[in-house]
C-alpha cells in the first residue's frame, strides 16, 4: 500500500529498520546458544515486524467483517 501511494521513503525505513531488528535477534540467539535456530527464529520474528511495522505505517487496521 506504502508502494501504491509512492511513500517509498516510508517502505524503506521499514525494511531497514526490520533488517536490523532480524540482525540483533540472529546475532542475541547465536550468542546465546541457539545455533541453527537463531537463522530460523530471526528470519519469523523479523518478517513478522517487518508486517507489523508497515501495516501501522500504512495506517491499515485489520477488520472482521
Amino acid at each position: 500500500m506504502l508502494e501504491r501511494n509512492l511513500r517509498l521513503g516510508k517502505s524503506s525505513s521499514v525494511q531497514l529498520l526490520a533488517a536490523f531488528v532480524q540482525a540483533a535477534i540472529v546475532f542475541g540467539l547465536a550468542y546465546s546458544g541457539f545455533g541453527y535456530w537463531a537463522l530460523a527464529a530471526g528470519a519469523l520474528i523479523g518478517r513478522s515486524f517487518e508486517t507489523v511495522l508497515l501495516c501501522y505505517t500504512a495506517g491499515w487496521q485489520f477488520q472482521l467483517a
